[in-house]
């Protein structure tokens, strides 16, 4: 017979095991979703093994060759040519998949020097901006070349470009790569800092320049950072920015932000958009079951009944801070005319006395050679 104090440690230890075992289960099995290039379904791969299709369906063994850390630290996804190709989070190792199949393909290392980098591709190749690694923080942007297998750097003849930062949103349209939002490094704590002021900038492929086209200005607390799709997705040239209370559409072509009330929040889930049927594809962990679920929601029933649009953002010219240093400028140049007209009319003042003055010698001097001759 078991008194209640041992009932509860029992009750206690049992508890203490469920959790802990449900803990290590949630560790041990890990997810990987993306859109398959080729079929354009969705893809979940499970302990880098077992392959699932649109949801935890029609399952198949993952045939893989050997690579560096697994499939979860590998976040930067690419498309090209009905293949899908990840990156290694801190750059450096490329896998390709295709049919079932995953092999490694790069001649490179882990470089460990690109996490939570802004990743896109170019002409069938693939980039990485910005990024950490190394005790720095970097604004370098960097290519795959497919016949070398190799990372190389890209040119930049601009003077001006985005501070070295991370998590950054971003989206290429035509031959642009748009940037903005994120961290930079904080100089005084060494940490990293929102970036501000939050500025716009675009990067044109075709003459490796940058330009800061705008300020923006993001309302309703919608997340200034991109958690490398955790919060957001790309579709149709926008942003989707998801967040608990408030989402987002961001149309930089057309300089407009579009505000939504959030009614489906996403708890930090990646977000795979899948164009075919216009929808938003995640994996949630229940936490009564602590069981993975696949969702997929349609994009219509996401963003509905917008309460606010607004311009996505000013132009640095008529920017609050730029009105301010302009009218400092205008204020010195005014006093320093002023001063100069103030000089000018003095100098006047003078030469006209002195003249005056020379006037009345000379009168003075004639009358008296007048009165001279007048007493000879």
């Amino acid at each position: 017979m078991y008194t209640w104090s041992t009932k509860i440690i029992l009750f206690n230890l049992l508890f203490s095991f469920i959790l802990s075992f449900s803990q290590e289960d949630k560790i041990k099995n890990q997810y990987y979703i993306f859109l398959d290039a080729k079929t354009q379904d969705i893809k979940i791969i499970k302990n880098d093994s077992i392959i699932y299709t649109n949801g935890f369906n029609k399952k198949q063994k993952l045939i893989k060759g050997d690579f560096p850390e697994n499939l979860s630290f590998y976040e930067y996804q690419y498309s090209i040519n009905q293949k899908n190709y990840f990156v290694n989070s801190g750059g450096g190792v490329v896998l390709e998949y295709s049919d079932g199949h995953l092999k490694r393909i790069d001649h490179s290392f882990l470089h460990k020097n690109q996490f939570h980098a802004s990743h896109f591709q170019y002409n069938n190749e693939m980039y990485l901006f910005g990024g950490y690694g190394l005790f720095t923080y970097k604004n370098i942007l960097t290519k795959f070349d497919f016949s070398t297998k190799e990372w190389f750097l890209v040119g930049n003849k601009s003077k001006e470009k985005p501070f070295p930062g991370t998590d950054q949103y971003h989206i290429l349209i035509g031959n642009h790569f748009y940037l903005f939002g994120g961290y930079r490094e904080d100089e005084i704590s060494f940490g990293p800092k929102p970036n501000n002021p939050n500025k716009l900038w675009k990067y044109n492929l075709k003459n490796y320049t940058w330009e800061s086209i705008g300020i923006v200005n993001l309302k309703y607390n919608i997340p200034f950072y991109n958690g490398l799709g955790k919060n957001n997705f790309i579709a149709d040239q926008k942003i989707y920015i998801t967040d608990f209370g408030y989402s987002a559409i961001v149309d930089i072509l057309n300089n407009k932000i579009t505000y939504y009330k959030t009614k489906i929040p996403i708890n930090n889930e990646k977000i795979i958009y899948n164009p075919k049927n216009k929808t938003l594809n995640y994996l949630t962990v229940k936490t009564a079951t602590r069981q993975v679920e696949f969702t997929s929601i349609p994009l219509k029933d996401f963003f509905q009944n917008p309460i606010e649009v607004d311009k996505f953002y000013t132009n640095p010219i008529f920017y609050y801070s730029n009105w301010i240093y302009g009218g400092v400028f205008i204020s010195f140049l005014s006093i320093v005319f002023w001063l100069k007209i103030k000089t000018k009319k003095k100098k006047k003042t003078r030469h006209k006395s002195i003249t005056t003055e020379k006037n009345q010698l000379f009168y003075m001097t004639q009358k008296m050679i007048y009165f001279i001759t007048m007493a000879q």
